[in-house]
Parts: structure tokens; sequence; C-alpha cells
């Protein structure tokens, strides 16, 4: 059609214009300055910098490259960042997935012997996150047992007496040792229930009489915080309960931490409310996948907040989904490869409108083969539900927010 244009020498021009912007931009080899560095900024360092909880500090040239090998196996299986949960409603982490592009772009530099670029000088440095509040009462945790030499990772409980009623709108962990004390998980425990002894070791999570789950904190994700018009209501007499995940350095070291508490002077106009869907009693079999659903269509109007998937070492694959009035389905959660060492806060950056009727979906699926690290060196055994670090558990905590009654 460009031929029938009433001025030839347009037609070469649009031709000529074409053929140009057909034709793909040079792309340079990545280097550390203008490719990596962005990267390791917005995705790695919430652990990897000096005091991070990491093992490594990546905010040199020299220290990135100093552990080029490991890093390449920790890129390509997608095993960092741990934050590795994807929604339709994202962001839900500070330190997202890398996506396809991000490590196609580390692939090319290492191939390309590990270009420099223009030299930075100075450190890589992560911006302030608006997500991360500063807390307005700050508590010592009791004296902790002195962490373990060696061995795995364990998990130790603390009990937070509450004196007098708090309205609680964040909460954060301020550990003394961010090496050693990895990630922590919160739970209020209603007044008249007995509270588990201080340093009590529970197998990942504490399942007592009268506990409530509220969230998590681990780097990478955001603090545990509440929309500005919610908040919680813990009454005189409760117990803040933290369980912290601690990992062994090779050395006796210090697990206590600071809780930071986010409080307002009076209750906002709506109350959080966390809704528990679980699986009592189940059994996976050997050599078998089973994919257990759970979930309900409410009765009531809400405003969705977060999710609390809780499952142990058989747990696989975790996904949440949404479906109103019939219309498409949406994610509200996809974890593809659940590890329940890396446990974070599942926040939505905006609460989710769920009217009445709507659709609450929750997927569990579990791996009982040769293929599970909890089978490595054995033949595959039936695994029941339980309280033990080698049964299982397939439940799913909402955190919604309804007008306060």
């Amino acid at each position: 059609m460009v031929s029938k244009l009433p001025f030839p020498h347009i037609s070469s021009i649009l031709i000529f214009a074409f053929s140009v912007t057909a034709v793909p931009k040079f792309q340079a080899e990545p280097n550390f300055a203008n490719d990596i560095a962005p990267i390791i900024k917005k995705k790695c360092l919430p652990c990897h910098q000096p005091g991070g909880i990491g093992p490594f500090d990546f905010t040199t040239y020299r220290n990135f490259n100093r552990h080029i090998d490991l890093i390449r196996i920790q890129v390509l299986s997608r095993n960092m960042p741990p934050t590795r949960a994807t929604s339709d409603f994202e962001p839900l982490a500070i330190a997202p997935p890398l996506t396809d592009q991000e490590i196609v772009i580390f692939q090319k530099y290492e191939a390309a012997k590990l270009p420099e670029g223009k030299p930075l000088t100075e450190p890589i440095t992560r911006e302030h996150d608006p997500a991360q509040f500063k807390p307005t009462k700050i508590i010592a945790s009791p004296k902790s047992l002195p962490v373990r030499a060696e061995g795995p990772t364990y998990w130790q409980t603390h009990t937070f007496p509450i004196t007098e009623p708090i309205n609680l709108s964040g909460l954060t962990v301020l550990p003394n040792r961010p090496g050693v004390l990895r990630s922590a998980q919160f739970a209020i425990l209603a007044p008249g229930f007995k509270p588990p002894a201080q340093n009590t070791e529970p197998s990942i999570f504490l399942d007592i009489p009268g506990l409530t789950q509220l969230g998590s904190w681990a780097p990478g994700f955001p603090d545990w915080q509440l929309p500005s018009h919610t908040t919680k209501t813990i009454s005189k007499g409760s117990h803040l309960i933290v369980i912290t995940k601690v990992q062994p350095s090779g050395k006796p070291e210090d697990g206590d931490f600071k809780l930071g508490l986010l409080t307002a002077k009076s209750p906002a106009p709506n109350e959080l409310e966390v809704i528990t869907f679980s699986k009592p009693d189940f059994i996976i079999k050997a050599n078998e996948s089973p994919t257990f659903t759970l979930g309900k269509k409410l009765t009531q109007s809400a405003e969705l907040i977060g999710l609390i998937p809780q499952a142990r070492y058989y747990a696989g694959q975790i996904e949440a989904e949404l479906q109103i009035d019939n219309s498409n389905v949406q994610s509200l959660l996809k974890v593809p490869k659940w590890d329940p060492l890396w446990i974070g806060s599942y926040l939505y950056p905006k609460p989710i409108t769920l009217p009445a009727g709507a659709d609450l979906q929750f997927k569990f699926t579990y791996f009982n083969d040769e293929k599970c690290l909890m089978n490595e060196n054995k033949s595959p055994e039936d695994v029941s539900s339980g309280p033990n670090l080698t049964d299982e558990v397939c439940r799913m905590h909402i955190l919604i927010s309804r007008p306060r009654r």
C-alpha cells in the first residue's frame, strides 16, 4: 500500500524507517555496574549486606564475584531470593523472585567473564523502604538460651505477657545477631490459656489451645503491618508469642532480640480477624502426591489483608485463589516451591475487597516420593498429620478487616 502514496519520496522514507526499526538494537555484554548491581540492590541486599543475615556481602564487585560459583547454583535453581511467591495482587515482598530476564542477564554476565564496567565509587546500598515502620514501643526479649554452636536449624518460643490493653497495628523483630536469628512468627495467646515455657522448642509451628496466628517477620518481606484503618486489640492477660528460627553458626552466640510494636492510642474503625482453614486428619501415602483443597464462600463481606500458610517438609506447592460472582479466577498466592525454613508475611499492598459470596480456595500439594528431601537415603513411608517435625500440616490462616462491632 505504500507505493500508492501521492509522494514517491515519502514512500522511500517510510520504507527506510521501517527497515531501521525492524533491526534489533545491538545489545552490549552486561557488566556489573550497569546490569548486575541494580539486581543486587533490589533483590539481594535485604540479606547480603554488612550486618545482614546472609553469609556473604554482595555490596561490591569484588565481594560478589568471590562467590560466583555458589551464586550461579542459587540463581539457576531459583533458590534465591527465598521470597519465591507470586500473586495477581503483587508485590508480596520487598525482594521479589528473579525474573527470567534477570537470570539471562546473569548468565550473559558470567559468559562474558564478569566484566566490571565503570567501577562503582561506593558500595551498593538499599533505598529506604516505605513499607517498613518505626516502632512506637520496643520490648527486649526474655533472656534466651545460648544458640547452639552446631547442628541443624531449630526454633525457640518467647513469651511476652500483656499487662495492659494494646491496639496493635504492626510488629517487627530487631535481632542482636541477624546472621543467627533468621526469621520469626507472631501469635496471640488468649487470656486464661497457659503459655508455653520460655525457650520451648516447637516443631516449626506452635500448636496449643487459645493461639491465634498473626504473621511473620523475615528479611526480604515487608514488616508485618496492618492498614491504617485496622488494628488488633490485645487484651490484658493475653500473651504475645514469638517463635524465632535459629541457625547455628559454628560457635555459641546470642539469640536475643528486641520486639518492635506499632501501636495506636485508640482502636481503629476496623478490627483484624483471623479465620483458619485446616485439614485436621490426613495421611499422605508413600509414593503419592496428593493435593488437598480447603476454603469456602464468605457469607459476609470483608477486606483481605494477607495469608498465613502452614505446612512442613512434604509440602511442595501452595496456591490460593479467589473467584467473585463467577468471574475469572484470580491468584491470591502461588508458592511453587514451598520451604518451611523461609516463611514471611504474605501481606497485600492494599486490602482486597471481598463481597459476600466470594469463593476462596486454598490448594496444598504434597510430595512423598524419592524426590522429597525427607525421603533421602530411605524408602518413602506413609506420612500422617500431627505435631511432630516429621508429620505434616495443612492449614491456611486468612487475615481480614471488618468494621468494629
